[in-house]
């Protein structure tokens, strides 16, 4: 089965940007370049029945366009080990609107989603539990300052998530406006 998400994508020239941030560390799966988004919403394995139920509730989201800004990055979890390092996203009210709107509508058709508290972000690299914390903490203080760098958003979209061996793959199935 298809494992599904929602999502913003990162115009090209964010991606470079992001991309520059992609050293450092031993053993991290980096994210691709053209791969970088903010997941707003993570359906998991759907059956291909219940596409068509995402989709229809997505197209009755309606949130204006938006700008968005990029600033600093973090790792999850706050304690080490870390497992993820991210870029932050500056949790703008329409983008934290557009989220809320879009799980009210996939809960409304019956989708199961997470119930942590949305943390707006962009994943760079997932890491192994046995990633030493010098060159994690040393990455961490180098590029706090990243950023801000902004972006308009228009639409999101509904991507696939293909596994791969080293980091996962996405494939566009479906894109939304956003309409005020």
């Amino acid at each position: 089965m298809p494992r599904l998400f929602f999502a913003l994508s990162l115009p090209a020239s964010l991606s470079d940007a992001l991309d520059d941030l992609a050293e450092g560390i031993p053993d991290a799966r980096w994210a691709l370049e053209n791969d970088y988004h903010l997941t707003l919403a993570f359906l998991g394995e759907v059956p291909p029945g219940r596409r068509r139920d995402a989709e229809d509730a997505a197209r009755r989201v309606r949130v204006a366009p938006l700008e968005i800004q990029l600033r600093g990055v973090g790792a999850f979890p706050r304690r080490p080990p870390a497992r993820v390092l991210w870029a932050g996203i500056d949790p703008e009210p329409r983008l934290l609107t557009l989220q809320r709107r879009l799980c009210a509508e996939l809960r409304a058709v019956g989708f199961l989603l997470e119930q942590r508290r949305f943390h707006p972000h962009v994943t760079l690299a997932r890491l192994d539990r046995d990633v030493p914390r010098g060159p994690v903490s040393d990455w961490l203080v180098a590029h706090m300052s990243f950023g801000p760098r902004s972006f308009r958003v228009t639409r999101f979209q509904l991507l696939e998530s293909e596994a791969s061996s080293g980091a996962p793959r996405y494939r566009l199935l479906q894109s939304f406006g956003l309409f005020g």
